[in-house]
């Protein structure tokens, strides 16, 4: 027996080195992000119902949530690249149930685009611009977004398209016509020429492409979906998944389409989100057996996890169940890792 374990000893050195080293990495990424919360105030953060919902990297858990004035909205809001504004799905009105509202509960009228500040003041709908679906994608500077929405100035049962809209003239720039087709946040080239998008989501042919606004144009970037770029211009991060959705493959390629390198496998799940250096990458997946306890292998169970890039090491930080999962995004604001836009937690 003691030859035996004579033997083993060497494969547990090397399975205590792998977990030491391993852990330390993750305790790193921790760290990194910790220092840069406290300076920074960068955190990753999502707004649903009304709550905006931030990071706490310190507890590896999702702070107290930040009420906002009621918008009558449940759907997800998307917070434009420097966190001062949101932009959300509203009903337009309470009077007479016509339909569905974003939340799920009777909406009288219509569910339209708004835009308000990330503290919930200055609440501005858009009547002309309906039933706004998938994500919405703020251009770098503000000005822009793209996302799937009706343009009624074209009639009042116009086709949902993929469209950008230029906030200050009203102007729409239509993307693509195609069903499916959508535009995840961080979808703007750095110079805020060139959208990268979902152009087909059909399982079995799934494709990304690149709109040029200048030409509106698009090319053919990649077999594909869920793109997102980052801030550095350098990469374009896409999944590519096989029918099943188990083994699903991330990766980044350079715009010029010359690179190509896998990050790593799972299942689906969302996108890649970039933080603003371009250092690391957030998203959720799927959490392992032996990241659970007994009592939460038998529930559907996600996790938010964050990939520091230069070393593909990984860490975690908060824990969805049955379905429920939530989008986020890098905001990086005032010191003290609390964003002066937002509202007191309660």
């Amino acid at each position: 027996m003691s030859r035996f374990l004579a033997k083993l000893a060497p494969m547990f050195v090397s399975l205590a080195l792998i977990i030491t080293v391993r852990s330390s990495w993750g305790q790193s990424v921790r760290s990194d992000l910790i220092k840069m919360q406290k300076s920074t105030g960068l955190t990753l953060i999502s707004e649903r119902g009304d709550k905006i919902y931030a990071i706490d990297f310190g507890k590896h858990k999702l702070g107290e949530p930040r009420s906002l004035p009621s918008t009558g909205s449940g759907a997800d809001g998307y917070f434009s690249e420097d966190g001062t504004r949101i932009a959300l799905a509203v009903c337009s009105g309470w009077s007479v149930t016509t339909q569905q509202g974003p939340d799920g509960i009777a909406c009288p009228g219509d569910v339209v685009l708004a835009i308000m500040r990330a503290d919930g003041s200055d609440l501005q709908k858009y009547p002309l611009f309906g039933n706004p679906e998938y994500m919405a994608c703020w251009s770098h500077d503000g000005s822009e977004i793209a996302l799937v929405m009706q343009d009624r100035r074209n009639g009042r049962y116009a086709r949902s398209a993929l469209q950008i809209l230029n906030l200050a003239t009203g102007k729409t720039q239509i993307i693509s016509e195609e069903v499916g087709a959508f535009a995840d946040p961080q979808c703007w080239s750095p110079d805020d020429k060139q959208v990268v998008y979902t152009a087909n989501n059909t399982m079995g042919t799934e494709k990304v492409a690149v709109y040029d606004v200048e030409t509106k144009t698009s090319r053919d970037f990649s077999k594909g979906t869920r793109p997102t770029w980052s801030p550095d211009g350098n990469w374009i991060a896409l999944m590519d998944c096989p029918p099943s959705l188990w083994g699903c493959k991330y990766y980044l390629v350079r715009p010029s389409g010359k690179e190509r390198k896998l990050l790593f496998t799972s299942e689906s799940s969302t996108s890649l989100w970039w933080s603003p250096d371009s250092r690391y990458v957030a998203y959720v997946n799927g959490a392992k057996a032996f990241e659970r306890s007994p009592l939460q292998l038998i529930r559907e169970m996600v996790r938010l996890r964050v990939r520091r890039l230069e070393d593909n090491s990984v860490d975690s930080f908060a824990d969805f169940f049955d379905g429920d999962t939530m989008n986020f995004q890098w905001v990086k604001t005032n010191q003290g890792g609390k964003p002066a836009s937002l509202p007191p937690a309660h």
